[in-house]
């Protein structure tokens, strides 16, 4: 009987040891900065794609070689900041008009009802975007958006969601913002200020033993959340 208590109790032992193993780590305000400051100034990039694609409705650009109304639309704006080149497809252009060469193009005219094509376009990059170009990947420009600075951890908590620990970590931030990127900001009418806010969560992954960036909301510090990813995220 004795022998079956000890067997049965290191059994419970190494269940205990086994779960604060697994168990997520608390995490103080000051690794919460570090953590932040290092994964957004890594892995904050402005990427724009080069090459030929036509333009599509939204929801039907998961293709290469498409892309979505929107995207053309940030890709002009892009261009009025120097950064790349549009040139339009002067057939298809011409093709919209009811103006043919060369035979009826059926394949554009299905497309344009059923995905919604509306522009051919060939993005190039400019003097200044040549020299952004993604070394690994030579058919897209790639920078940072800049350089950030968490000012104050505003609130910082564990969540809990399923067997999944979260932390939801609200933080005031400084951003020393990429001069094209701010440009680009300018031209949309989106202005990014140096003061910021932002709601981060993380979810912990006990395969890895690290805490991982799953979502986050920025704004302008005197501005309100136009996202709720964090909120989505928990749900």
């Amino acid at each position: 009987m004795r022998s079956t208590y000890k067997f049965l109790g290191l059994v419970a032992l190494v269940f205990l040891l086994c779960n604060k193993a697994l168990a997520a780590p608390s995490m103080s305000d000051g690794e919460a900065k570090k953590l932040i400051e290092k994964d957004w100034n890594s892995s904050s990039f402005v990427v724009l794609p080069l090459g030929t694609f036509k333009v599509v409705r939204e929801g039907f650009s998961n293709e290469v070689g498409f892309i979505s109304n929107n995207a053309h639309e940030s890709l002009i704006a892009w261009a009025k900041a120097g950064v790349v080149s549009i040139n339009y497809d002067q057939e298809f252009e011409n093709f919209k008009k009811g103006k043919t060469t060369g035979g009826y193009r059926w394949d554009w005219y299905n497309e344009m009802t059923s995905r919604g094509l509306s522009a051919i376009i060939t993005v190039t990059p400019t003097s200044t975007g040549a020299q952004l170009i993604d070394k690994e990947n030579p058919k897209r420009i790639k920078f940072l958006q800049g350089n950030f600075i968490v000012t104050n951890v505003v609130k910082n908590e564990a969540r809990k969601k399923g067997v999944d620990d979260y932390r939801l970590v609200m933080v005031a931030y400084t951003a020393q913002w990429n001069k094209l990127l701010k440009q680009y900001s300018q031209i949309i009418g989106k202005p990014l200020a140096e003061k910021r806010k932002a709601i981060v969560l993380f979810k912990w992954d006990p395969f890895s033993s690290k805490w991982k960036r799953v979502a986050n909301d920025v704004a302008n510090a005197n501005e309100e959340f136009k996202t709720r990813k964090t909120a989505d995220a928990l749900r």
